[in-house]
């Protein structure tokens, strides 16, 4: 999985081309490429141990969402995502990574 290896331009490459994107603190919608560079930034900081997903649903709006536990060497965030489908594809619309209390 890309999130475990801390590859983000294959995490990248599922985007929407917007992203409502938090890392830590900062919350915004970015254009795909934007979304890519700060995901690259936060693992280069950020190194991936492990990913283990917790828990995933489905939304009314017909929206997969997925939470789980992002372990780096650094510390453990919670890592949520939501997927719509597009192009008869699912893709990424928003991403958050939040540390851990």
């Amino acid at each position: 999985m890309a999130i475990k290896s801390g590859d983000s331009k294959k995490v990248a490459l599922y985007f929407m081309p917007s992203v409502d994107l938090t890392v830590e603190t900062s919350e915004d919608v970015y254009s795909k490429d934007q979304a890519e560079m700060i995901i690259r930034r936060f693992f280069e900081d950020h190194v991936p141990k492990s990913f283990a997903l917790q828990h995933e649903g489905k939304s009314k709006l017909d929206d997969y969402y997925y939470i789980g536990t992002l372990k780096t060497e650094e510390g453990n965030f919670r890592l949520t995502f939501f997927l719509k489908k597009s192009e008869d594809k699912f893709r990424i619309k928003q991403m958050r990574i939040e540390n851990t209390p």
